[in-house]
């Protein structure tokens, strides 16, 4: 009896176990879905900013037959509009676009997006970083006497988005940023009229869920496994730093 009851009950626990290996590999599997679908939809939002932008760009300076461009026959009508990217993150390989727009001569709010999703076909890399961004600044000195958009000014500025950093072979750290936001401040220098070289520094504080993680084989299949339970980081520390070059659309107002 004895031994019929070792039997059973050593069929058991391999049993669960069993069902536990089942279970955990769908769980993966879900982590690797939830990879390759994140990645669609961050090359979807850049392709439409880059694509709204382009049509921004087409419809300020491509002219009409002996007419000015549509964009300069509104131009003024219309507050001073730029277009920019911050080089810095261009070489942090995270593409990046914004917009700002300025209201009056004192004030101007912007709203920017970056993307850079690079994940290598063995996972052995990846460099994944999506967010959005809202700026609201307000430019010092006596309007009268400077370029719109240019000089020195202090702002505010909030952001949330999603990162996933691979850098050794079989760990990383996967999160999401619920909340960055706090004070910043440079100077717009003018290149020309249609130009402009912005630096910029920002301080705030940051609110980011995130869990470290490792590549194992599952079967054919690549799959992520969380080392450990989520965790929280809040912290207050330099957030954003820009060398930032905008072009300006309609010059007439500048």
């Amino acid at each position: 009896m004895q031994v019929i009851s070792d039997f059973f009950l050593s069929n058991s626990s391999h049993s669960k176990l069993t069902l536990n290996i089942i279970l955990q590999a769908k769980k993966r599997q879900g982590k690797r879905v939830n990879r390759e679908s994140n990645g669609k939809r961050a090359a979807a939002k850049l392709t439409v900013a880059m694509l709204l932008t382009a049509l921004l760009l087409l419809l300020a300076v491509y002219p009409a037959t002996g007419q000015r461009s549509l964009m300069s026959k509104v131009a003024t009508r219309c507050p001073v509009l730029s277009i920019k990217t911050n080089m810095l993150y261009d070489l942090a390989l995270t593409p990046n676009i914004a917009a700002e727009i300025g209201i009056g001569r004192k004030w101007s709010v912007s709203a920017g997006f970056m993307c850079g999703w690079w994940l290598s076909r063995d996972w052995s890399f990846c460099w994944q970083a999506e967010a959005a961004e809202v700026e609201v600044r307000y430019w010092l000195g006596r309007s009268e006497y400077r370029p719109a958009l240019t000089g020195w000014f202090v702002g505010t500025f909030a952001a949330s988005g999603f990162y996933d950093f691979q850098l050794k072979r079989t760990e990383g750290v996967q999160g999401k940023l619920k909340f960055t936001g706090g004070i910043s401040g440079g100077y717009a220098y003018r290149l020309g009229q249609r130009w402009r070289l912005e630096l910029l520094l920002g301080v705030g504080y940051l609110l980011s869920d995130y869990h470290r993680y490792t590549v194992a084989q599952n079967g054919d299949k690549l799959v992520l496994l969380n080392s450990g339970s989520a965790k929280r980081l809040k912290a207050f520390f330099p957030l954003k730093a820009g060398v930032s070059l905008a072009w300006i659309i309609n010059t007439n107002r500048t």
